[in-house]
């Protein structure tokens, strides 16, 4: 199970992957509160970060590990939770107007209570980030 979204930045490649890769574009974002990033600087697969998000009236932490980084073309983020496997892959691409960026994201489910839930998680997910691309284009766009 999965969706993708895609849009067009009017900003240089490194820009957005750097907004991209280090989460900078969160002021935009009502749902995640916060994301913890242990080394920014140097960024590499195998690392982890804390996103704390704003679920009702609580917040939740959700471990994510850096499962793949190709400056200024791919970086792939994945979470194991609660038997829900997710992965974020993001794609960059230069084009005439910009940077081109395509989010696909991939859900599979472990437990009959989740594989019963799918449609419901799916639609939970798409809805809180299904417009994260349209978020980092306004932050972007309006700092430049």
């Amino acid at each position: 199970m999965s969706f993708s979204r895609e849009i067009v930045i009017q900003a240089p490649i490194d820009d957005v992957y750097q907004v991209v890769t280090k989460y900078e574009y969160l002021s935009e974002v009502s749902h995640i509160v916060d994301v913890s990033i242990d080394q920014v600087d140097d960024l590499a697969a195998g690392d982890q970060l804390v996103e704390t998000r704003q679920v009702r009236s609580r917040k939740v932490d959700s471990t994510w590990t850096i499962d793949e980084m190709k400056e200024n073309q791919l970086f792939v983020v994945s979470s194991d939770q609660h038997q829900l496997h997710l992965t974020y892959i993001y794609t960059f691409s230069e084009v005439e107007e910009g940077t081109h960026i395509r989010l696909d994201v991939m859900m599979k489910t472990k437990g009959l209570r989740n594989k019963l839930m799918k449609p419901f998680i799916k639609k939970i997910i798409e809805g809180e980030d299904g417009e994260q691309l349209q978020y980092i284009k306004n932050y972007i766009e309006k700092s430049s």
